[in-house]
């Protein structure tokens, strides 16, 4: 059977990556390579975890995928580079001549991110899906944040009120706070990928395309006779008649990922008490 025959399932054991991983990778572009050559080891080697006898080359021959016809692998310095960065993070260990994958889930499973949606078919496909993940977590603290304070405003019954103002002075530093949206910028994403803003835009775009959020362009348009391209401020830039102000994007998870990154306060296991 040749690789192109090989259907490669997302395995049960493997729908969950640990919290903490996710936390440890971000800004880390190369830390993010890694984790995606993990998982798709993880998943070429049937979630055993093990490669016996140890060699680069048996785990070359793990990570051939058929790409448009044709086959291809990682180079020998990356798969070392990569073992090294993993070795670092404790997620790999050699014992007796086998190499052995370290668990990346928790058993407790609110420590989990279910990562279900992915494809895990080739690295650059995996670190792809990392970096949207990367980029829809920050806006899923956004929308719980949001989700908590309107939470505080308007209680659902069984809600634990001491709770969620406990929260609120964790999330906000005061648990009176409002909230008022101020979108979120490329620049915020591009920080917490590790990358440049021209990336950051691409990822979003990604993360768009894949149907794992929608975005909202906030852009103000006002009518200014006579303007005539001046600088007014606040208007970001002007016209020969009209006024326009950018604000930074919003964004909407998709139903999904809403539920994988506890984004909803209400259905958070720290806010209910029943």
């Amino acid at each position: 059977m040749t690789v192109s025959e090989v259907s490669f399932v997302f395995s049960e054991s493997m729908r969950y990556l640990r919290r903490r991983i996710i936390s440890e990778i971000a800004g880390s572009p190369l830390k993010q390579k890694a984790i995606a050559f993990a998982l798709l080891l993880k998943e070429r080697t049937h979630d055993s975890s093990v490669v016996r006898g140890f060699t680069v080359a048996k785990v070359q021959r793990l990570t051939v995928c058929c790409h448009g016809g044709k086959e291809s692998r990682m180079a020998y310095k990356t798969i070392r580079k990569y073992l090294s960065v993993l070795e670092s993070m404790g997620l790999v260990r050699f014992v007796g001549g086998d190499l052995f994958l370290s668990r990346m889930t928790s058993s407790s499973k609110h420590r989990n991110v279910d990562i279900s949606a992915f494809t895990l078919d080739r690295t650059k496909n995996i670190y792809s899906q990392l970096r949207d993940l990367l980029f829809l977590i920050i806006q899923a603290h956004k929308d719980f944040v949001k989700s908590l304070l309107r939470l505080r405003q308007s209680p659902s019954y069984g809600t634990d009120f001491k709770k969620v103002r406990r929260l609120c002075k964790r999330c906000c530093c005061d648990p009176n706070a409002g909230y008022e949206e101020r979108g979120l910028s490329y620049k915020r994403i591009a920080r917490q990928l590790g990358c440049c803003v021209r990336t950051a835009y691409t990822v979003v775009s990604d993360s768009i395309s894949r149907r794992w959020c929608t975005k909202e362009n906030r852009c103000e348009v006002h009518h200014l006779e006579g303007v005539n391209f001046r600088e007014v401020p606040p208007y970001t830039f002007t016209t020969r008649n009209y006024g326009i102000i950018l604000r930074a994007n919003t964004y909407t998870l998709s139903r999904v990922w809403v539920r994988a990154l506890c984004a909803d306060a209400r259905e958070n296991r720290l806010v209910h008490s029943l």
